[in-house]
């Protein structure tokens, strides 16, 4: 593997997401930056790079699916925002090409597991 490539991560891995809510018929996730519709309930998304023509996640891009690891201080960051009318909080599975950094990581394929609907 050369340096330049992110690391294969061999197996899944879990992470916390934000998405936005669209309430088009069926009902489905957005991605909050990026704008782009996920696929329906247990399709796997699939990460492109929108500006170049290179495989996602790219150490050289900030293309990839994101996702902060599941640990207690990201959580107390993610989750209190689900009161947010038309957010949804939850854990992805990733894997793939993952990119590992302190916070999260960037991956080549996630889909949701497990999803927190806001209040209202």
């Amino acid at each position: 593997m050369r340096a330049a490539e992110p690391p294969v991560v061999p197996g899944r891995i879990h992470g916390l997401r934000q998405w936005a809510l669209d309430n088009a018929q069926p009902p489905h996730l957005r991605a909050v930056v990026h704008d782009q519709p996920w696929p329906q309930c247990g399709v796997p998304f699939a990460a492109r790079c929108v500006g170049h023509s290179h495989a996602a996640p790219s150490a050289h891009c900030s293309c990839g699916i994101y996702a902060w690891h599941p640990r207690g201080d990201n959580a107390e960051y993610v989750f209190p925002s689900r009161d947010w009318l038309g957010s949804v909080t939850g854990i992805i599975e990733a894997w793939g090409e993952v990119e590992v950094h302190h916070d999260g990581f960037r991956a080549q394929y996630a889909r949701p597991r497990w999803l927190v609907l806001p209040d209202r």
